[in-house]
This record gives structure tokens, C-alpha cells and sequence, in this order.
């Protein structure tokens, strides 16, 4: 990945501040939303801002903790800031600045109240002052209590504003710092006697590139654009104090913040007549604090006048499982924070439902009318009769509907599937009313859409759109519609304006500004008038008001400076051994797939384990305490992205949380000894089962270690009857990673790991990847990395003779918490892996390009593809399989298979023959044979029964070696 930042920060700071441009052929008013700087007078009398540049360890401090800061116009007039220097204060640490962002100005600073769009942004980044303390008072600076960062910039600057967007303690409503100092060529900047004013901002300062001018190129079109807001359930909760104000110490800015001060800058100009949130404002509808950061973020939007619709999700309401009409209004916080008069400042609100949670606007382009109905979390049949009355009295207005809930995204993270509630909503409202063309909903972790049918035989765009279990709880996602009416198609991408403004040093591989993957930019026919016909036969398409599509506007603006890289669509598996196999890294690996479909797994039934060396086997327990055979099920369910294709279904039944049906490994199983103190993979493929509730199923077990963690040597923490290991989903489902870890003293000790909601009845992979240099522990769901994770985490303490469980956990050495669900695989292995090795990964791809070719695949795990015709193939290292497709193919000749390893796959020349048998061997389609050079595999000729071609040569291996159908996949 690389990032373009050739660009220093006078260059993007001039992008910022250039007049919005003239779009298409529309002239546009230009509008800025501004963040006020205000001067304050919140420090102790003897702590004010003048001690931060007095050149000694006396501190400034300020009451209001974050976004606050100083204002300096030197005495030496435009200077060149290149770097910028703190000293510690001499009090709590939580205190200190955790990032800092630099402004400059030429301009006459006057008054006591300023706009950000005075200031150019300098430079901005995370700050690491020393845990050292200073002294307090008039004593001298301690270098060795400082921090020092350089930084790009050749523009000279009158008067420089150094603000702190967050600092380090996750309560503290206090900033304090010793000294800030900023550095030239010529020395400090700052000096005692300079105009210094101690300020705070009102909210985080974020500089966005604006829009670019439009070269007059390309096909003119008339459109709109509705930007709709998903799931910011985790920047509430996480920007909040309680959260820990995460983002802000981390990146300087809030993800919330940033997305609704972008629409409140840009979406006018851009002709996007308003915004829709789609519910999950917040985690924990019970939480003031979300509900607080969540309101201010919006506010941005409602101090620019800029029309929204919002709706509650499931996180919302007080009790999730509810319909809407069994709720406590009184009791319910969405309604307090979004409450009528709010949504009544929106120009195009028209209406509220009785109970607060429904709501419709109305907009307009080019003089055409669109109809934006909003409806929350299990609206009731009384709700859906509201949203039916609200339809009838406006009959001939297109209506884009929005909830929280409308459709679902496949494990392969594409496809569309249908969603409970939104069946339930196309039954009772959708497929009856020919007005409503698009539903979007979110909720369900992806993005996919489809086109449905309704009672009319029109058209139906259904959408799902939801980051919440992406990197960074969404890393500040938008999606974007636009309705092209001349060129009549709908057109979809989704992008981040909080990316291009993080930090460069906080910058990874997931920060993508824009998904242009085929689930997240795509293009949908619909011809508008036609559509809209039996409804609206006096339809217009407007003027033209631009000359390219709209999504290519907004990604330019997202991309101007930064280089993103290509987003990665996931592969599924060529056969049952396309996945990375790890070589001696893999411990154990388990494949639920052993069985025939709908049949019990039988008492004693091995579950072999699939590492290279096969020591830690597993097996079902024995039934007893009232378990009961077909408690487990084999089925041919799994993971789209899973090579296993197949699990286990936990049906549960009578033992529903009892755990007495699971797997577990031997008592001697060397694995039950592995405490896993050089670094630790473990990975699981699960499906938490449609009916799991919270009253039966919390805490569930997907895997654990046995025994009683307070039995360790050493251990002194609570929960003494807890098992070493606790790998489970929680009463609010979700993931649980809490193992017992070593202290640099050797005791243990424990903390959890947790991801947020997953979704039921959808098939999830979850990573828990343990660094064995740092010793911390990151949990990946879905390939991303979650919020909340584990610093310091040496192994997985255990018991020697105590085994590891699949499906059932332990509490005070007595079974309990019973899987509710599917398993299909879970493996063990030792150190970090990368994502590429993971077992939703693929081998790598060594494909031919002509005839009679030396194909050489690499060190690791390789799936090679010979040419039609005789070629030479070796594997090189790692477990590799050799893919044969067609009778046309000569003997190829495989110079190093390992039959401990290797595979040959036959499947694709066996269909060519039109094989459907069980047993080619058997049935004489495929047979083994010796030569001098090594075995041959043969197929029967087509058209000559008893006949055979040979196929392949696998040199230096004789036949009594492979042992058939054990190296083939057929």
C-alpha cells in the first residue's frame, strides 16, 4: 500500500481553503461550516496560558480538557514552523495532550471569537509525552520530560494556533502542558511576552479539499444525490468518555463529527437535497453519554440548515425484542434526544408518527417531488398503517423508504438475502404501493443489493449498507446514491470523508477512502418516467446540472491527495484444500464435515485434526446428564468463504446452555500443554443459530480450556471459578475472547476482548491474533479488527491433563454454557498470521500460459494449473495441489509431491467425463500404476471402456505411497 503525501501541508491546506467550485453549469454560493475558536478564561490563577511558552516548566491548564489550546502571535513576526516540542506538566499523566493539530493564519486576529476557516491546517498527529513528570513552577525544562515531532511546511504564518483534540485519560475533563514551543531554521518560535490567549474550539477542526472544478467533458446529465448515514452505533459509544474519547486520542477526530461536518460543508453544493441516518445511533440506548456525542454530531447538520430523517435501530430502544407499541415512551431516549420540534427545523420534515419513531420529509429537485419515509426498529402494524395513510395522501410522489432492518448480506459478503423484518415490511407495505422504488436499511454487517418485483411488476431497489464490524467500527463510511433521471440509473458508492484527514502515522491497509468493490459501487437501471408512470405521468427529468456523474465528483474530492489501494474482493474456494495450511505454524485444526448430512454425530466419533502432524484429535463426548444423540447434526452448511463445507449444527433442544453435548480433545492430547507463549493464532467458523436469545443462549461457549482458572498457580483476581479460556458469545451477542494470560512475573491474569453485535443466522470468522513482540491480542471479525482488544497478553495459561472443548465452556468445574448453532472449523496455531494465511484466504494461484511449461510454485501453500499438453510442475513449499481439468492434458510430470501434503484435484477432468459416481477408483474411471520413475495416475479413455491415458507422473513416488483416494479431490 502507499499513500500519496507528496503534497506538503501548505499545498492541501490551499485545496481547503479555495472557493468551492462552480459545478457543471451551475453556479453554486459557496458555504463553509465553520468551527468557532473561542478565547476562554478556564485555568486556575496560576496556571494560565502564558506559562506554556514562559520557558519554564510552569504549566498551563485548562478546565475544559480537549479542543483546547493556545493562540500565539509572535514578536518575531511571519515565521516558518518545521516542528513542535511539549514538556510534560507536573500533574496526572491522564492530563497530557494525546494529539495535537497545528493552524496558521496571516491574518489581524481580533476580538474573542474565531472561525476555523481563518486558519490553515499545518500539521496534526498523535502526541507521546513521556509518563516522566516536571516540576512544578518557575524550574527548568527537563528534556528528558519532552517530545519532539518535525513536520512539512515552507508557508510563513503571522499567528499560530496549537489546539489538543483529546487527551490521554479516558475520564478527565482536564488539558495541561508544561511547554509548547515550535521550531524554524532560526530557532523557537514562541517567547516570553508574546501575544498568547488560552482558546478551545467547539468542536473537533477538521479541513476538507473541496469540490473540483468540472472540465466540461463527458455526458451532461441531470441528477441528485440522498446521502445516507449507516450504523454509528461504535462512534458513539467509543467517542463518548465512557468509551474512552478512542477516536479523538487516537486520530485527533471523530468519525460522527466528521461525516456530518463533510454533508454539512459539501451536500448543497453538490445538489444532495438531504441526509438519512439508518438507526443504530447509538450502542447503549442506556447511556447518556453516546446519546450526547451522537446529538452534537448531528447538530452540525441542523446549525447548517441541512435537511435529515432518523430512525431508531435496535440499539436505540431500550429493549430490542419489543414491537414499537410495547414500548415506554417516557423511558425512551431517542425520542428525548430527536424529539418533534427537532425534526421540525428540517425544511423537508412534513410529519411525525404519534410515538416519535416514524417520521417522512418531503424534497425537491429541479420541481420534481420526492417522497423520504423513516421507519424505526419493529414498527408495528399500527406504524406500518401510518407509513400506509402518509403514502395515500401524497399519491403521486416517488418514495425511497428507509428502516433499520430491510435486507441482509451473505457470508460471502455479496450476495443479498432476504431479512426477517424486511419480509415482513414488503408483505404488509412494500410490494403494494408502486410508489415506493428503494429500500435501504442497515443492521446486517456488509452491503449488497438486489432487484425485486413488486404487485405491479415494477421494480424494487432493496439495499443493505452497514460498517459496524469494519475496521474502525465503519472508519466513517458514507454511501452514497445518486438518481441519474436522464441517463435512468441509480448509482451507489460508498466513501469516507474521516480517512483522508486521519493522521499519516495512523494510516494502515484498511484505510480505504473509497470501496469501489462491485457490493459497494455499482450501477442499477431504472427508467424513471416509466417507473413512475402508473403513478406520476407528468414526471420530469429537470435541466442538466452536471457533465459527470456525481460519484465521480465526490471521488475525486475523497481521493485529491490521497492514494488509496484497491480493494480486494474475496475469493471462494477452488475445493476443499484452497486455503493456506500454515506448515508447522498450524497446532491443531478441526473440520466439523465428517458425517452424512442430517444424521447425528455418533457417540465417540473422531473429528481428526487436519495440522501436519494430526496429535491433537478431538472427539464427542459421552452422552450423559440428559444429553441426547442428535443434540449435534452434520450438515452441509458453511462459511462461503470456507474451504470445509460442512458443520455441525448444535441443535440444543433440551440442553439448550447445559453444554453436556460437545467436542473435546484427548487427555493426553499434546495441544491440552501448549500455553502458547511465542505469539498465537486461533481462528473459528461459526453461525450462532436463528432462535438464539438472550435468556437461554448468553454466554455460550465456542471454545474453552477446562478447569478452574483460580486453581493456577499464582492467580489473585476475581472470578476464580471461570475457566483459563472463555471464547464465547455474550448476552448481548457478541464475540467474548478472555483467556488467562501471564504477567511478566509469571502469574495470570485475565481481560476480555470483545466485538460488537454479530449477526444470527450468518455464517462469521473470527481471528484472534496475538503479536509475540508487542503481546497484544487483536480480534478480527469478518477480516476486520475490532475496537475493543487486549494490550499485554502473554499465552493462554491451561492445565496439562485438562482438555480443550468445542461447544461447551465451564464454570466451577461443572459443564455449562452450550453452543446454539453451527461450528465448521476452528484452528490453533502458533505465532501472528497475517490475513493472507487465514483459512478464509486461498492458496497461491500458479497458473500456465501456454504448452510445455516449467511451472514453479513458491515457498508456502500453492495451487498450480498446468497448460493442455505435457508440463513440468513442482510445488515448492507448503502444502500445494496440483488441479488437472481436461482429457486433452499429456502427462505432466510433478517433480517434489509430498504425499503427507500435497493433493491432486480431479474433479474437473472427472466432470469432462461425465463422471457422477462416488468411487472413480472403484468404478474403474481412475487407477494407479507403477513405473520406473514413479506412480501414474490414469483416466479411462473416453469412448474405450479398459482403456487408459496417463495423466500425471509422480516422480520419485512410488504408488504404495499415495494410497489413492487419500492425495486426490474428486
Amino acid at each position: 500500500m502507499t499513500h500519496n503525501r507528496s503534497l506538503n501541508m501548505l499545498e492541501r491546506s490551499m485545496r481547503t481553503d479555495r472557493l468551492l467550485a462552480l459545478l457543471a453549469f451551475g453556479s453554486l454560493t459557496a458555504a463553509s461550516q465553520a468551527t468557532t475558536i473561542t478565547v476562554n478564561n478556564r485555568w486556575p490563577g496560576g496556571e494560565p496560558p502564558a506559562a506554556a511558552i514562559d520557558g519554564f516548566a510552569a504549566k498551563y491548564l485548562n478546565y475544559e480538557g480537549g479542543n483546547t489550546g493556545i493562540l500565539v502571535t509572535p514578536a518575531k513576526g511571519a515565521t516558518v514552523a518545521t516542528s513542535i516540542k511539549l514538556w510534560t506538566a507536573d500533574d496526572d499523566s491522564g492530563r497530557d495532550p494525546a494529539f495535537y493539530q497545528i493552524f496558521g493564519t496571516n491574518k489581524a486576529l481580533t476580538g474573542s471569537t474565531f472561525q476555523s476557516d481563518d486558519f490553515t491546517l499545518v500539521s496534526q498527529g498523535m502526541v507521546s509525552l513521556p509518563t516522566l513528570r516536571s516540576t512544578s513552577g518557575k524550574t527548568a525544562l527537563d528534556e528528558s520530560r519532552s517530545w519532539t515531532k518535525s513536520f512539512a511546511n515552507t508557508q510563513a504564518y503571522t499567528s499560530y494556533l496549537v489546539v489538543f483534540p483529546a487527551v490521554r485519560g479516558a475520564s478527565t475533563t482536564l488539558m495541561q502542558v508544561g511547554e509548547i514551543q515550535l521550531g524554524s531554521a532560526a530557532g523557537g518560535i514562541f517567547a516570553p511576552g508574546d501575544n498568547v490567549r488560552g482558546v478551545e474550539a467547539e468542536r473537533t477542526i477538521v479541513h476538507f479539499a473541496g469540490p473540483k472544478t468540472v472540465v466540461p467533458a463527458g455526458e451532461e446529465t441531470s441528477s441528485f444525490g440522498i446521502m445516507f448515514i449507516p450504523d454509528t452505533q461504535f462512534y458513539a459509544r467509543y467517542s463518548a468518555p465512557a468509551g474512552g474519547n478512542q477516536f479523538a486520542v487516537r486520530f485527533g477526530s471523530n468519525p460522527f463529527e466528521v461525516q456530518t461536518e463533510w454533508i454539512a460543508k459539501f451536500a448543497n453544493q453538490l445538489q444532495i437535497p438531504m441526509a438519512v441516518h439508518l438507526g443504530d445511533v447509538v450502542d447503549r440506548a442506556g447511556t447518556a453519554g453516546e446519546w450526547d456525542h451522537a446529538s452534537l454530531a448531528m447538530k452540525t447538520l441542523d446549525d447548517a440548515d441541512y435537511p435529515y430523517s432518523i430512525l431508531a435501530g435496535n440499539h436505540d430502544v431500550m429493549n430490542g425484542g419489543q414491537w414499537s407499541n410495547e414500548r415506554n415512551l417516557a423511558s425512551e431516549p431517542f425520542r428525548a434526544s430527536f424529539p418533534l420540534a427537532r425534526a421540525q427545523q428540517q425544511s423537508t420534515f412534513r410529519g411525525m408518527s404519534a410515538d416519535g419513531f416514524n417520521q417522512y420529509h418531503i424534497f425537491e429537485f429541479q420541481g420534481q417531488q420526492f417522497l423520504q419515509l423513516a421507519l424505526s426498529w419493529n414498527a408495528d402494524l399500527a406504524s406500518v398503517a401510518w407509513a400506509q395513510q402518509v403514502i395515500d395522501t401524497h399519491p403521486t410522489l416517488p418514495v425511497i423508504l428507509s428502516t433499520h432492518d430491510y435486507l441482509a448480506v451473505d457470508s460471502d459478503g455479496v450476495t443479498a438475502r432476504p431479512s426477517g423484518f424486511g419480509d415482513y415490511l414488503w408483505e404488509n407495505l412494500v410490494k403494494k404501493n408502486d410508489q415506493i422504488f428503494m429500500g435501504i436499511g442497515g443492521h446486517n454487517h456488509g452491503s449488497a443489493h438486489r432487484l425485486k418485483k413488486n404487485d405491479f411488476g415494477n421494480d424494487v431497489l432493496e439495499v443493505v449498507v452497514d460498517y459496524q464490524m469494519a475496521y474502525q467500527g465503519g472508519n466513517g463510511y458514507l454511501r452514497l446514491c445518486e438518481f441519474d433521471l436522464k441517463s435512468n440509473v441509480i448509482r451507489s458508492l460508498s466513501f469516507s470523508p474521516w480517512v483522508p484527514v486521519k493522521p499519516e502515522e495512523s494510516l494502515n491497509e484498511f484505510d480505504v477512502a473509497v470501496m469501489d468493490d462491485a457490493s459497494n459501487e455499482y450501477e442499477v437501471p431504472m427508467n424513471f418516467a416509466q417507473r413512475f408512470a402508473r403513478f406520476a405521468p407528468d414526471f420530469i427529468t429537470g435541466t442538466i446540472n452536471r457533465n459527470e456523474p456525481l460519484i465521480e465528483t465526490v471521488r475525486d474530492m475523497t481521493l485529491d491527495g490521497y492514494d488509496q489501494p484497491a480493494a480486494t474482493a474475496p475469493v471462494r474456494p477452488f475445493d476443499s484444500e484452497d486455503y493456506p495450511h500454515n506448515g508447522d505454524k498450524t497446532l491443531a485444526h478441526w473440520r466439523f464435515n465428517h458425517g452424512a448430512v442430517g444424521s447425528a454425530v455418533a457417540f465417540g466419533q473422531t473429528i481428526p485434526d487436519q495440522s501436519k502432524n494430526g496429535l491433537n484429535p478431538m472427539s464427542r463426548v459421552a452422552l450423559a446428564n440428559g444429553a441426547e444423540a442428535g443434540d449435534l447434526v452434520w450438515t452441509n452448511d458453511s462459511h462461503a468463504l470456507s474451504a470445509a463445507g460442512g458443520s455441525v449444527r448444535f441443535v440444543g433442544r433440551t440442553t439448550i446452555g447445559s453444554g453436556r453435548s460437545h467436542f473435546a480433545t484427548r487427555t493426553t492430547a499434546p495441544l491440552n500443554g501448549e500455553f502458547l507463549r511465542t505469539g498465537y493464532t486461533v481462528e473459528a467458523i461459526f453461525k450462532v443459530d436463528p432462535e438464539w436469545s438472550a435468556t437461554t443462549n448468553a454466554w455460550m461457549f465456542i471454545m474453552g480450556r477446562d478447569g478452574k482458572r483460580g486453581e493456577l498457580p499464582g492467580w489473585s483476581g476475581g472470578g476464580t471459578e471461570s475457566p483459563p479460556l472463555q471464547f464465547a458469545i455474550s448476552n448481548l451477542r457478541e464475540v467474548q475472547w478472555e483467556p488467562t494470560m501471564y504477567r511478566a512475573n509469571n502469574t495470570p491474569y485475565a481481560t476480555a476482548a470483545w466485538s460488537g453485535e454479530i449477526m444470527n443466522d450468518t455464517w462469521t470468522h473470527v481471528a484472534i491474533v496475538n503479536d509475540p513482540e508487542s503481546k497484544n491480542t487483536t480480534m478480527y471479525v469478518a477480516g476486520a479488527p475490532v475496537l475493543r482488544n487486549v494490550n499485554a497478553a502473554d499465552g493462554i495459561a491451561g492445565f496439562p491433563n485438562n482438555p480443550w472443548v468445542i461447544g461447551a465452556g465451564m464454570w466451577n468445574n461443572g459443564r455449562g454454557g452450550g453452543f446454539f448453532g453451527n461450528i465448521s472449523e476452528i484452528r490453533v496455531s502458533k505465532g501472528a498470521l497475517a490475513s493472507n494465511q487465514w483459512l478464509t484466504a486461498r492458496k497461491n494461484r500458479v497458473k500456465g500460459t501456454g504448452v510445455r511449461q516449467a511451472l514453479l510454485g513458491t515457498a508456502s501453500d500453492d495451487m498450480i494449473s498446468g497448460n493442455p499438453g505435457v508440463d513440468n510442475l513442482t510445488g515448492g513449499g507448503g502444502a500445494d495441489t496440483f488441479v488437472f481439468t481436461s482429457s486433452r492434458d499429456g502427462m505432466d510430470t510433478i517433480t517434489d509431491f509430498n504425499p503427507a501434503e500435497d493433493m491432486v484435484n480431479v474433479a474437473g477432468l472427472l466432470d469432462e467425463l461425465n463422471y457422477t459416481g462416488r468411487d472413480p477408483f472403484t468404478d474403474g474411471k481412475l487407477r494407479l500404476t507403477d513405473s520406473a520413475s514413479g506412480a501414474v495416475l490414469q483416466f479411462e479413455t473416453p469412448g474405450r471402456p479398459g482403456s487408459y491415458r496417463n495423466l500425471v507422473l509422480f516422480s520419485g513416488v512410488p504408488a504404495t505411497q499415495l494410497h489413492g483416494k487419500s492425495v486426490l479431490i474428486f
